[in-house]
């Protein structure tokens, strides 16, 4: 069991698998069954199951979202109110979590998420693996950011930066400051700031969780 990590309320067990670097901060999430799931998140809020598939990478941070098909989807997250189902298609990568987003359009946009309110349409572009969550949040230029998101409520913006798959779900986090931070999540209420560090693969979820000091710590979570 390769970082594996339980952090959930009613989480009676998680049984053996091959999950690697597995997380569960779910509540009532009874079970997560044995799979081949890879980086597999559950957070939910009465999300009952999640059947075995070969989803590689799949979060579900849903509420009211009892299901996700098996489907060759890769990569799929799934955080949703009243996003009932998500259909096959070959979007590679492809994130729904908006509030009255009705559909995704088949297109050739690869890795594009869309997620926010009254955000009518993301133009074809060359943005790779880019992502736009915002309330308040007019604009992403075009740059070179690599799987980079935005899902702030009052983050007006995101400088043209090196980050690779870089996180900001924050509530009053008002700016990432450029930095070397790959796969480095923030999801917290009260977090100012990340300094810059090595952080591979770090996760913050905290309240009131102000800083996390720089280290060689490689796929750290914290969610206090």
């Amino acid at each position: 069991h390769a970082r594996n990590i339980c952090l959930g309320w009613d989480t009676p067990s998680i049984e053996d698998s091959l999950l690697e670097r597995n997380i569960c901060l779910g509540c009532d999430t009874p079970s997560i069954e044995d799979s081949m799931l890879e980086r597999y998140i559950c957070l939910g809020c009465d999300t009952p199951s999640i059947e075995d598939s070969l989803l590689e990478r799949n979060i579900c941070l849903g509420y009211d979202t009892s299901s996700i098909e098996d489907s060759l989807l890769e990569r799929n997250i799934c955080l949703g109110c009243d996003t009932s189902s998500f259909e096959d298609s070959l979007l590679e990568r492809n994130i729904c979590l908006g509030c009255d987003t009705p559909s995704i359009e088949d297109s050739m946009l690869e890795r594009n998420i869309c997620l926010g309110c009254d955000t009518s349409s993301i133009e074809d572009s060359l943005l790779e693996r880019n992502i736009c969550l915002g309330c308040d949040t007019p604009s992403i230029e075009d740059s070179m950011l690599e799987r980079n998101i935005c899902l702030g409520c009052d983050t007006p913006s995101i400088e043209d930066s090196l980050l690779e798959r870089n996180i900001c779900l924050g509530c009053d986090t008002p700016s990432i400051e450029d930095s070397m931070l790959e796969r480095n999540i923030c999801l917290g209420c009260d977090t100012p700031s990340i300094e810059d560090s090595m952080l591979e693969r770090n996760i913050c979820l905290g309240c009131d969780t102000p800083s996390i000091e720089d280290s060689m710590l490689e796929r750290n979570i914290r969610l206090g």
